[in-house]
């Protein structure tokens, strides 16, 4: 049996972690009715299929991996998904936190971030690794940490894959990766003839865009914490928690402002990708980035303020808005009977796979349908990695067919 040096407990999740708010900042997709990777089995429940996802954006995508196997994700149903922070769901203690950098370390070493497949599959001692395997054995290692569970792939290669992922090899990757756009708050207001601030931009683009919009902007300046005026772009690397802040003129009117930031960048491996409407105890399953093309990103803010004849004082106004990442919003998604966040090993699963478009199919041994795999309407002759239209239910990893019946009874649209 494997061991790691980790005490895992429930793993990344954890009960009391805060509700997250989809806001303005960041990148939202939408999951893609596909998954790239294998049959695989855990201990103490159904086989699942586990693999990679992939989430499209209006001008790229991000492929993810599941960290939370004991809820569903509704691929058929194009649910959308927001990048979030660690904090949005796991507590900041040390096994959380210990068990957030071994994941971070095989995201970074093993596929797609690691694209040559001959390389990856000499480095664990196989003579060849299939896109399907190298997903598998990925996800299987993952879920070692984010799930507390013991699973293991049915194909030998993605076996030795996840044994190497888990092994002493694995050292961990400290920290949390840097978003790739966020600026908060959302809102702020103050007086004219002071500042108006702090909003605080993050980002992993090597340069983002700044615009000022609205009756009031000629007016106003962008400025940094010391009050030097900011151009219309910032250079990367952008450091931590860039402070920014909108100068007002004393004596300018009542009015209020548009602070809009842009980027081209990709999304680094390891942020949260949380379904829209989340809460803690009611949404779809959590993912993780494991890759990104470069698509654009945006956030923004708005700041308003009231006339004063006072001279600026150079002291930030605060703007009393809370940081959206720990307010509670939207509506619920269609995740099923709300369970909590802790995963529960033991818990049965079910499941299936499509694979992605552009991916090489790759012979399976078992087909949807037969073993612990629930299927619903479809032909039995239909290959595992084939993709399903009508839409496809991943509950925990794993896959349920879900054709929807139009026209008459029992006519399959697939």
């Amino acid at each position: 049996m494997l061991t790691t040096s980790v005490a895992l407990g429930a793993g990344l999740f954890a009960a009391g972690a805060a509700a997250a708010d989809a806001s303005s900042s960041g990148v939202k997709a939408v999951v893609e009715n596909t998954l790239l990777g294998e049959e695989i089995n855990v201990e103490g429940r159904d086989a699942a299929y586990g693999g990679l996802f992939t989430l499209k954006t209006s001008d790229g995508e991000i492929r993810t991996y599941c960290i939370e196997m004991d809820r569903p994700v509704y691929v058929g149903d194009a649910t959308t998904y927001f990048e979030s922070d660690w904090k949005s769901i796991s507590p900041s203690d040390k096994n959380a936190v210990e068990a957030a950098a071994k994941v971070r370390w095989i995201l970074e070493n093993s596929y797609p971030q690691v694209k040559d497949l001959s390389a990856l599959a000499k480095t664990i001692g196989v003579d060849s690794l299939t896109p399907q395997a190298a997903a598998a054995g990925t996800q299987a290692a993952i879920w070692k940490f984010s799930d507390n569970a013991n699973a293991t792939p049915r194909s030998a290669e993605a076996k030795k894959l996840r044994d190497y992922l888990l092994s002493d090899a694995n050292k961990g990757i400290a920290g949390e990766p840097k978003p790739s756009l966020t600026l908060t708050p959302e809102s702020g207001s103050g007086e004219s003839g002071g500042r108006l601030g702090p909003f605080t931009l993050n980002s992993s683009a090597s340069e983002v865009k700044l615009a000022v919009t609205g009756d009031s902007a000629g007016k106003v300046r962008v400025v940094d914490k010391d009050g030097k005026p900011v151009g219309a772009s910032l250079a990367g690397p952008i450091a931590k928690d860039t402070q920014l802040f909108l100068d007002v003129p004393a004596g300018t009117p009542d009015g209020s402002v548009a602070l809009a930031a842009s980027a081209k960048t990709v999304v680094p491996t390891g942020r949260i990708f949380l379904s829209e409407g989340y809460d803690p105890k009611e949404h779809d399953q959590t993912m993780i980035s494991a890759s990104s093309s470069k698509l654009s990103v945006s956030a923004g803010a708005k700041a308003s303020w009231k006339q004063s004849k006072g001279a600026d004082t150079g002291t930030p106004t605060p703007s009393g808005t809370p940081d959206p990442s720990s307010a509670p919003s939207g509506t619920p998604t269609k995740a099923g009977t709300p369970t909590g966040i802790p995963a529960k090993v033991g818990a049965p699963s079910a499941g299936s796979s499509t694979t992605a478009a552009h991916s090489a199919p790759a012979p399976s041994s078992t087909a949807p349908g037969s073993g612990a795999l629930a299927q619903t309407g479809a032909n039995e002759s239909i290959p595992i990695l084939a993709t399903v239209a009508g839409g496809l239910v991943v509950a925990g990893g794993a896959a349920v067919f879900v054709l929807r019946r139009r026209g008459r009874h029992g006519r399959n649209t697939s």
